[in-house]
């Protein structure tokens, strides 16, 4: 039995014993960016990107296992070992009382494709002398879902598929586009298996559900326009500007996320953004066709660029917003907080000062409200069981307004059309 993935249409299959609750998921959550691209969108690009093939994962067989003998490969999988957050979950399922989704293995060994973070943690829990004897027996017990004679494709899309767990970081999805990259993938081949981690690298959740909903070459189109500027002209330039820079990169990000090792030093001060990056690729280019160029030494212009950049020069300069460029950027945005947060930061809010601050309190409140019952949505959906409220949930979560009204239509006495501008 699969679970349903974002590439591929599964194949519909009946458990073979009465399905269980659900674990819940840590479905990926759209946090505001810490500091955006110098681009946040990406620019339109003229080059056709190839045909991807669908990947179909075929068929598991569901079995019940002691989790301590599943083994969890480290270097399979694109997450620092810093960002499992084993004790989390150890209290989920002490919550829950078990594991009770199930758990992605290779036959062939027992190694976990998808549920590294479960099985860490119940093996956590089996090994801690607290840990009741009922709950103890369930993770000798835990199901799984045991797939033979997959292609390398086939376990990638397993264990990058990531859109119900908790989020990877930026500098992990850094790290997976390039791991791909060394298996020999092409760009287009990397941006439809990370697509789902890429939007949240962008800050462009909203953009998954835009794509889910093509096929075939019109979806390949899409993928390609919306991420070639973040793959190819961002993440894979950059892995081929030598280990330096891939390691100074990697280091910025992991420094951003609070993630770096006592032994690890950001020795480049100056952001590498997107312009940066450009601005080294075309000194980079310049050697290549003058005085030479290679990865381990660099070149005189490439080497130049660096040493700026190393002393915090090398930024590129942007104007700073006026008053008027605030509140002009406010009327762009449907959301009442960031148009309410633009003019405050103008200075000059319609409303003034004061009342402005006040309700940028209140969308604060009701912002994180709102956010937490869609977290709380997502987590309990894979445990519901009846379709209509299935997909009223995912509706809710992912969906547009008019998805909401579409599948609020079944649970309706009145013209649900009516309802559009209420739930817009």
């Amino acid at each position: 039995m699969t679970k349903p993935n974002r590439r591929s249409k599964p194949q519909a299959t009946k458990p073979q014993a009465k399905p269980q609750a659900e674990e819940p998921q840590e479905e990926p959550q759209e946090e505001p960016q810490e500091e955006p691209q110098e681009e946040p969108q990406e620019e339109p690009q003229t080059a056709t990107p190839e045909t991807v093939e669908s990947t179909l994962i075929p068929m598991g067989t569901e079995k019940y296992v002691d989790v301590r003998t599943l083994n969890v490969n480290y270097d399979l999988n694109a997450r620092h070992r810093n960002n499992y957050d084993v004790p989390e979950m150890m209290e989920r399922i002490v919550a829950a009382g078990r594991i009770l989704d199930p758990i992605f293995v290779r036959k062939s060994d027992l190694t976990v494709l998808r549920g590294n973070r479960r099985t860490l943690a119940g093996c956590r829990l089996h090994a801690d002398p607290n840990t009741s004897d009922e709950l103890k027996a369930s993770l000798e017990k835990v199901r799984v879902v045991v797939f033979d004679d997959l292609t390398k494709s086939q376990e990638l899309e397993l264990i990058y598929d990531h859109g119900g767990q908790k989020p990877l970081a930026e500098s992990e999805i850094i790290q997976a586009v390039w791991n791909l990259s060394k298996l020999f993938f092409s760009e287009a081949q990397i941006i439809a298996q990370l697509y789902y981690a890429l939007a949240q690298f962008t800050g462009r959740m909203s953009k998954v559900t835009e794509i889910q909903n093509l096929e075939g070459k019109a979806k390949d189109t899409a993928l390609w326009t919306w991420l070639h500027g973040t793959v190819g002209n961002f993440i894979l330039t950059v892995d081929k500007m030598g280990p330096y820079l891939r390691e100074q990169f990697l280091l910025q990000y992991r420094a951003k996320e609070g993630s770096l090792k006592p032994d690890e030093k950001v020795e480049i001060i100056t952001t590498l953004s997107r312009t940066v990056v450009a601005d080294l690729n075309k000194a980079k280019n310049e050697d290549q066709a003058n005085s030479g160029w290679n990865p381990e030494e660099g070149g005189l212009a490439f080497n130049a660029k660096v040493a700026k950049l190393k002393l915090g020069e090398g930024r590129v300069k942007r104007k700073q917003p006026s008053p008027k460029d605030l509140k002009d950027r406010a009327t762009q945005f449907q959301d009442f907080g960031i148009r309410a947060a633009l003019q405050f930061a103008s200075g000059e809010p319609p409303e003034g000062m004061d009342v402005m601050r006040k309700k940028l309190i209140d969308f604060d409140g009701a912002g994180y409200r709102a956010r937490k019952i869609n977290e709380t949505l997502a987590e309990c959906r894979s445990t519901i069981t009846d379709k209509k409220v299935n997909d009223l949930v995912l509706a809710i979560v992912q969906g547009e307004p008019d998805d909401v009204v579409t599948a609020l239509k079944p649970f309706c006495i009145v013209e649900v059309v009516a309802l559009t501008e209420a739930v817009k």
